[in-house]
């Protein structure tokens, strides 16, 4: 049976009692801009969302992973791939995986493209070495349907109706969490209230470091072709790192050379250097009141054309070092000509 639990700062990791109690972290939904269509962009394989559940059967912990992949290319053994580098706990990342399993009970393996049984955002389970299909299955259900977890999942709108048992009309109903039998034990009144108050901080703890987790990942993505952002929006090339003085913290994080990306409201972007210096200066346009086609903000067309306001840019304006403004802040090299400047 299912004994203990274990609380870890940046992932949840859990052991569960006969009922396998679960507390655990999803990823929130992903704090990026809206996506909004250019005209003339050609479609972009879609990224797919996928939540893994992996498990130890001999200790009965478990992680849950959030995971993105490009519906395109990805297989299942990218997501095998991506076990012992995200993974925290000791005994469930040194563990082999023959494949991934799905809520209808089906194994996939290495060579199975995601796109041939994904959709939407998805619950997978890592099927370890040695554990049939039938036991994995039987393993997840009850931590999938606990109310917590499911709380967590569907916050991020991920559909686990297919882990639910069907009744005898075919209806998905969710698992009644199992009552452990009695045994003999010496915890006292105290100590039971004291794991009950502990579980909420668990939950908090887990949902902050989801949400730390998301903004560091918007800040610091570069801006992709099709996906404007609009004004007021910023960016930061280190994440959250760029705002932490690395000499308390010695060699413990990598040291990163930030630098900043603004979308300002008259038009203009600016990238600044990590004393704020400014770096590189671009103009465009604001769109108009009446003019329903034009996306307001930066965006990057599949042709390489920078847009501000609706208005091509064809150069920017350089008051530092910079060279280049690609892998940051455009995912792909612009076409727009730098031009070197002074900042007096």
């Amino acid at each position: 049976m299912m004994k203990g639990l274990t609380r870890k700062k940046k992932k949840s990791s859990s052991s569960v009692s006969d009922a396998m109690s679960t507390a655990v972290s999803v990823q929130a939904d992903e704090m990026s801009a809206m996506s909004v269509p250019v005209s003339g962009a050609k479609r972009k394989p879609v990224t797919l969302q996928l939540v893994l559940l992996l498990m130890d059967p001999s200790t009965r912990r478990f992680e849950l992973l959030q995971l993105e992949f490009d519906s395109d290319k990805a297989r299942v053994s990218d997501i095998i791939a991506q076990i012992p580098i995200s993974v925290t706990e000791q005994s469930i990342r040194s563990q082999q995986y023959e494949g991934v399993v799905d809520a209808s009970g089906t194994i996939m393996s290495e060579s199975v493209r995601l796109v041939d049984f994904c959709s939407g955002r998805t619950v997978l389970v890592a099927l370890p070495k040695g554990l049939t299909v039938k036991e994995c299955v039987r393993l997840a259900r009850p931590i999938l349907c606990d109310s917590q977890v499911q709380k967590m999942l569907s916050a991020g709108e991920f559909d686990i109706s297919g882990w639910k048992k069907k009744d005898s009309k075919g209806k998905s109903r969710a698992i009644p969490e199992q009552k452990s039998k009695p045994t003999p034990t010496t915890q006292t009144t105290t100590e039971k209230s004291d794991e009950k108050s502990i579980f909420p901080t668990i939950i908090m703890l887990a949902l902050i470091a989801i949400l730390l987790q998301a903004a560091n990942s918007f800040l610091s993505s570069p801006i992709q072709v099709g996906k404007p952002l609009k004004p007021g929006t910023w960016k930061s090339k280190c994440g959250l790192l760029g705002f932490v003085s690395p000499s308390p913290l010695g060699g413990i994080i990598p040291v990163c050379t930030n630098s900043f990306l603004e979308v300002h409201g008259d038009g203009s972007v600016s990238i600044r250097d990590a004393a704020k210096e400014l770096d590189v200066l671009m103009k465009g346009g604001v769109c108009g009141e009446e003019d329903e086609e034009c996306v307001n903000g930066l965006v990057l067309e599949e042709d390489g054309k920078v847009l501000i306001g609706g208005t091509q840019v064809k150069s920017g304006f350089v008051y530092g070092d910079s060279t280049g403004l690609s892998p940051w802040p455009f995912e792909e090299e612009p076409k727009l000509k730098l031009k070197p400047s002074s900042r007096s």
